[in-house]
């Protein structure tokens, strides 16, 4: 009997490690996979840039050649916003003058009508009650129609 129970002690031990170095062999394996996963990562960010030493660089000087830089700009677009708003109001003022030159004209023009009308020789229009005209079969036909004012009072050119 003693014989067998060396010989189990020995497929035991032989079975642990066995086992022991399956386990071990797994667990490099898998470090060894999660290792290269990572390393690759690695690869693909990008290495990260060094940013630049600016001792020195900004100065009193530089400061006042950026404030002085922007003011000129800063002024030359302002000019020209008043050029622009100096001609827009140049412009304007024109147009209202071509207007009411224009509407006097037709004022004028509807006055020197609305005399010829009146002072025409011939004019039809008497003090009396005017009698429509008639047609052949002796029914009255439509006569003109008054026009009215030549403006309302409230647009009158002053």
């Amino acid at each position: 009997m003693t014989i067998s129970l060396n010989e189990n002690l020995k497929t035991r031990r032989k079975q642990l490690a066995i086992l022991a170095a399956v386990i071990i062999g797994g667990a490099a394996a898998v470090g060894g996979v999660m290792w290269y996963g990572q390393y690759q990562q690695k690869q693909k960010q990008p290495a990260p840039v060094a940013t630049p030493n600016l001792t020195g660089v900004v100065t009193a000087t530089f400061n006042e050649q950026v404030n002085d830089a922007a003011l000129t700009q800063q002024q030359a677009k302002t000019s020209a916003l008043e050029q622009n708003l100096a001609t827009l109001a140049q412009q304007f003022a024109q147009n209202k003058l071509t207007t009411e030159q224009k509407l006097a004209e037709k004022d004028a023009e509807i006055q020197r009508l609305n005399d010829q009308l009146t002072k025409a020789p011939g004019s039809n229009q008497t003090t009396g009650q005017q009698t429509p005209p008639v047609g052949q079969n002796g029914t009255p036909l439509p006569g003109p129609v008054a026009g009215g004012q030549a403006r309302p009072p409230e647009y009158t050119v002053k």
